[in-house]
């Protein structure tokens, strides 16, 4: 499960752990997260201009948006997209 952005329930727990001064590593052993993930999101945290306690109080799309969290499509799927699409013609043909 490489990879995965966590559900906004998972990451406001972090939030809550990390603003009540828990370790990260006790973090990781009562929700079965990742240090390094948790430590990701610990970093992501700590460059908005925002307290563990505000992020929390965010709705989820605000949340995600301010840790960049929202899923992007790379342009190289956009491009691949676009490939096989043009080549659709070509296919139904064969």
């Amino acid at each position: 499960m490489a990879n995965k952005t966590l559900p906004m329930y998972k990451v406001k727990q972090v939030l809550l752990f990390l603003d009540r001064g828990i370790s990260q590593r006790n973090i990781a052993l009562q929700t079965g997260i990742n240090r390094r993930t948790i430590a990701s999101y610990l970093e992501r945290a700590q460059q908005t201009n925002f307290s563990f306690s505000q992020l929390v109080a965010m709705s989820d799309n605000d949340l995600a948006q301010c840790l960049n969290l929202m899923e992007k499509e790379s342009i190289l799927d956009d491009e691949r997209r676009a490939h096989l699409e043009s080549m659709y013609s070509y296919f139904s043909v064969e």
